[in-house]
């Protein structure tokens, strides 16, 4: 079968299943049939069981023909090494903790959104398929002729009067400072609310090649912060032209599961806290108390809409099964000329159901509350409405 098929398989497998230890009764010319399979590239895997009176022994033929399973495991924990994500570190700055000591750290992203790579653009030469390079040039309006960077120049508005800078002072009021963590005091763990998480967190451990000794100051630190639960408030920038942020440095211990492996690695997280002018409350209004059989209306309906069987891990991700992989699809569909699987998303509802089991309870349960004479218009205009900014508190001295 697989010297008359060769060239259609770009690899090839033969699974043995027996129990006879010596098929060939040491016969030449099986024994270089197996080994030609070999030389042409296929693998021969053994599975065996014994008799109910001997025991099956390898070593009298297929020891010649079938790959030592040792080689096999060093080959896949190979494979398995090469499928790890390496964790490289996303930056490097001085961690300042008062005007006479700085260590240095290392920050990582433990976890972030995956979004689709930017595109590219191709052209075709001849027979080969080159990137484009894109080339951006300025045009004067009024001479409609190119411009260098020399008759380039920014300027703001400023008391009725444009104030032109060079591209060096716009560099200099960029650049607030060079990037770092500057520790500003302590709070309590209890005061950092859930909310107050702005995006995803970054991760630090102590980076000994920036400042000698880095690694001991660091962990001494943390057991303080663990022990004492504190959260270290501070000023951060990750990197140049960036306005700085200021973030709470969460104390996070090791975690390690029954076998002694690590799960949780000791360290830092940094979590961006919000601005007072970003914390903004619910424009609440006063709205009448619904009666009895209102509530037991919706009860009921509720009831009727919950599913009790759920379980989030059972669900694809929207964005990454309809926005993602839909993408991935689209390419390998155009690349391979073929047509484009349409994509279901399983957390729609089901409004077939809906209607046909539960419409005349939602009727009825918008007439008991005056729901029904609510218009779509009327629902997207109580939606535009936006919260005031809420007002800055007098500030609040940090202990250090």
């Amino acid at each position: 079968v697989f010297f008359g098929s060769a060239p259609k398989y770009a690899s090839k497998r033969m699974i043995l299943i027996t129990n006879n230890d010596n098929p060939t009764q040491h016969k030449p010319t099986s024994i270089q049939r197996a080994r030609d399979l070999l030389a042409i590239g296929i693998d021969i895997e053994l599975f065996f069981s014994n008799k109910r009176d001997t025991l099956f022994d390898p070593n009298i033929f297929y020891t010649e023909i079938v790959k030592d399973s040792v080689h096999r495991l060093e080959h896949l924990e190979t494979i398995v090494k090469s499928k790890q994500a390496k964790g490289r570190s996303e930056f490097r700055i001085p961690f300042q903790i008062n005007e006479d000591l700085c260590i240095g750290v290392k920050g990582y992203n433990m976890i972030i959104e995956q979004k689709v790579s930017p595109h590219k653009y191709f052209y075709t030469s001849g027979e080969q398929v080159k990137e484009a390079s894109t080339i951006t040039r300025w045009k004067c309006v009024d001479t409609d002729q190119y411009l260098t960077k020399m008759d380039i120049k920014r300027a703001y508005d400023y008391g009725g009067e444009k104030i032109v800078f060079t591209s060096k002072e716009i560099e200099e009021i960029i650049n607030f400072k060079e990037p770092g963590l500057l520790l500003l005091g302590f709070k309590s763990l209890k005061e950092l609310e859930p909310h107050y998480q702005v995006t995803h967190p970054y991760f630090i451990y102590p980076d000994e090649s920036q400042y000698e000794g880095s690694t001991k100051l660091f962990f001494h630190l943390l057991d303080g912060m663990i022990k004492r639960s504190k959260v270290a408030i501070c000023s951060f920038m990750r990197r140049k032209n960036v306005a700085p942020k200021l973030v709470a440095l969460v104390p996070q211990a090791e975690r390690k599961d029954k076998e002694g492996n690590q799960i949780e690695p000791p360290g830092l997280q940094i979590v961006t806290l919000p601005y007072a002018d970003e914390i903004r409350p619910i424009p609440f209004s006063s709205t009448p108390k619904a009666d009895t059989s209102s509530i037991e209306a919706f009860k009921e309906l509720i009831n009727k809409f919950t599913n009790k069987g759920y379980n989030p891990k059972h669900y694809e991700n929207p964005r990454k099964y309809l926005y993602l992989r839909n993408h991935y699809n689209m390419i390998q569909a155009i690349a391979l000329e073929l047509e484009s699987k349409p994509q279901s998303d399983q957390l729609l509802p089901n409004y077939e159901y809906i209607d046909q089991e539960m419409a005349q309870d939602i009727e009825t349960a918008k007439q008991l509350v005056g729901l029904d004479t609510i218009t779509e218009h009327d629902i997207m205009s109580a939606g535009q409405s936006v919260g005031q900014k809420r007002k800055v508190n007098k500030p609040v001295e940090i202990k250090r």
